[in-house]
């Protein structure tokens, strides 16, 4: 019986929204002969994936998990409802052209032998992505991959296998394995070889089923006719140790599936010494990340203390030489106390602000000055130098987050956003639109002016669109938006790969959306910009500026201790609670219990609620309220007001 349907496009989505919603649309963006039917897999996620659907897309089948069940068994799910001749398994975070599907059905009709097909893939820059086609990962290809030789000689025959890089990028080929961002895959030949083996739970599973694809006699087919967007690592963080525990047993899984004998035994080996050697590596990576900024901290705040020191010790005729303790005792601890203020005052939160880190060491510094003050004379040993070392700290700190952002960003200024010279592609209305958009949110950045998607020059424009290189330089545009309401998405993708080698970023606004969906990194989540609600607490720096009051409350705390012994009942609480406070494992003021705070950005226990009328016990409507207005209007100034007023409570 021929089916009814000619392709089933099946979407396994997690918590990728705003990506999901310019997918679709770029799936129903232009009317086709052929008859499609979606269905949208969605494993529990919680960032309103489900509602969009449902209010957006209401023509899709969706699939509403109650549990992450990972990739291969959420896509099992719609392929065994599928009704289409193909399948084509495609990830949320891509952008199709709009004959990308007419292309594929048209080359797989008269390809009989074709079992799957894949396209040329771009990501966020425009930049070819070399996963479009990739080899079988046999022993030798995994461990040409291990050693880098694949990225030293890419069109090696021999080493550049694992990406085929010796296989033109503009040309059909025959290849091993097909990317699982997209794979148009023929019924028929799921019929008899099964779906996705759901051994793996995330990673690998495209490789095993290409591999089953070509063992039961038909070609993966490399399909560049047409090419679409995969943002590529917006669900996943790719340098976790995590992923590459999870990536090196899915191959080790598909080593003990389909190799025998001396093959299997060396290649699951090998592998299991490549997790430990990779996530050995991406361990070290991620600890000098979070360390090298502080470590140069200690090295310019600790070099001004000491030099300071002698110098005050050669040409202050009142001063004895300073002891060892001072220069290997005091120095550095005075240099700690100041960076842990810097820390809890968002100093080392990235995109990094200098203002942060120079609020940080005047805190520190005042505080540094009342501890010193409260020393025993034998403690004491220079007033001076803890000034005139606070004075530089505050001048060598602004040189060193200079210098940090720079190595971080490439850029000297710390909010290259001001520095953007944006232009929108788009018609007059659309334009506005987004002006209007960006007003609202206060995307920071200068937006230049329109650019006609046609050949419209009339009107206050930039100029149109076959005139695009020439605009980006007069005008020195580094960020380019495309409407998708008005551009047909194989324009802009295009577009995005004549101008790869450009420094610009790209954005595109789907058709009637608030979202402006950008990346430009395969390791970034992409940049995001909505009129949704947003909740201050979630934000960095009012999370740090909490962690900073909680720290405060709870020396606090142990000071207004004596008031406890007033009345001394469960004075062994309060002494825990305050520690509690000081090491983060409470915060001060935290959500009322309630299940729906799952919705809202996560804090830890708290010690009170934001309303002291409200308790577990209330009207869940009226919990829920006063946890949604605490999180979205959050302030430290209503810790400090709620502290106030229950301080009494805390303390007796």
């Amino acid at each position: 019986m021929t089916p009814s349907i000619d392709i089933s496009i099946i979407i396994v989505n997690y918590n990728v929204k705003y990506f999901l919603e310019q997918c679709l649309g770029s799936i129903y963006a232009k009317k086709t002969d052929l008859k499609l039917e979606v269905i949208v897999v969605d494993n529990n996620s919680v960032d309103g994936s489900v509602q969009l659907i449902k209010s957006k897309f209401p023509q899709v089948k969706c699939i509403a998990n109650t549990e992450n069940v990972g990739f291969s068994k959420a896509n099992n799910q719609a392929m065994g409802i599928a009704l289409g001749k193909y399948q084509l398994i495609l990830n949320p975070d891509t952008v199709l052209e709009q004959n990308t599907l007419p292309l594929c059905f048209e080359y797989m009709e008269q390809n009989p032998t074709a079992g799957a097909l894949g396209v040329r893939m771009i990501d966020g820059n425009g930049t070819f992505l070399p996963e479009s086609k990739r080899g079988l990962p046999t022993p030798a290809v995994a461990f040409y991959k291990m050693a880098l030789l694949n990225k030293l000689f890419p069109k090696s025959q021999t080493f550049g296998r694992y990406h085929a890089g010796y296989l033109a990028e503009d040309e059909i080929n025959e290849v091993d394995v097909l990317s699982g961002a997209f794979m148009f895959i023929r019924t028929a030949v799921l019929d008899k070889i099964g779906f996705f083996d759901e051994t793996y739970f995330m990673y690998g599973e495209d490789i095993d089923l290409s591999y089953r694809i070509t063992k039961a006699g038909y070609n993966n087919i490399y399909f560049p006719k047409s090419t679409i967007i995969h943002y590529k690592g917006e669900s996943t963080k790719r340098k976790t140790v995590n992923y590459v525990r999870t990536f090196y047993n899915a191959m080790i899984i598909f080593a003990q599936t389909h190799y025998t004998g001396t093959n299997q035994k060396w290649m699951v080996y090998f592998l299991q010494f490549a997790i430990w050697a990779r996530a050995g590596v991406a361990l070290i990576q991620r600890l000098l990340e979070k360390v090298w900024a502080p470590l140069l901290d200690i090295v310019v705040l600790y070099s001004g203390f000491y030099f300071l020191a002698k110098y005050w010790e050669v040409y202050n005729r009142f001063v004895q030489y300073y002891s060892d303790e001072y220069y290997f005792g005091h120095l550095p601890l005075y240099v700690i106390l100041l960076l842990i203020i810097v820390k809890l005052s968002g100093g080392y939160s990235f995109p990094y602000k200098l203002y942060r880190s120079q609020r940080g060491i005047i805190l520190g510094s005042l505080i540094l000055i009342a501890i010193y003050g409260l020393l025993t004379k034998d403690m004491q040993f220079s007033r001076a130098i803890v000034l005139l070392g606070s004075l530089w700290s505050l001048i060598g700190i602004s040189i060193s987050r200079y210098l940090i952002n720079y190595f971080k960003t490439g850029a000297w200024e710390f909010n290259p956003e001001k520095n953007q010279r944006i232009a929108i592609m788009a018609q007059e209305s659309e334009y506005n639109r987004v002006v209007q958009l960006f007003e609202k949110v206060g995307k920071e950045g200068k937006v230049i002016g329109n650019i006609s998607p046609d050949h419209n020059k009339e009107g206050d424009l930039l100029g149109s669109a076959e005139q695009l290189k020439d605009i980006i330089s007069i005008y020195r545009i580094n960020e380019l938006i495309f409407c998708a309401k008005d551009l047909p998405s194989e324009k802009i993708i295009k577009w995005m790969s004549d101008l790869s080698n450009e420094d610009i970023k790209y954005k595109i606004v789907p058709a009637e959306s608030e979202f402006i969906v950008g990346s430009h990194s395969k390791n970034a989540q992409g940049e995001l910009f909505s009129i949704d609600i947003q909740m201050l607490i979630g934000k960095e720096e009012n999370r740090l500026k909490k962690r900073l009051l909680d720290f405060l409350f709870g020396l606090l705390l142990l000071i207004l201790l004596p008031l406890s012994l007033i009345k001394p009942k469960k004075i062994g609480t309060k002494i825990a609670n305050a520690f509690a406070l000081i090491w983060g494992s409470k915060t001060l003021i935290s959500y009322v219990p309630a299940p729906d705070i799952k919705k809202l950005p996560p804090l830890k226990q708290g010690l009170l609620f934001p309303a002291s009328k409200v308790n577990a016990s209330s009207n869940s409507a009226t919990i829920n309220r006063v946890n949604f207005l605490y999180a979205k209007d959050y302030t430290p100034g209503i810790d400090l007001e709620l502290f106030i007023k229950n301080l009494k409570k805390l303390t007796y």
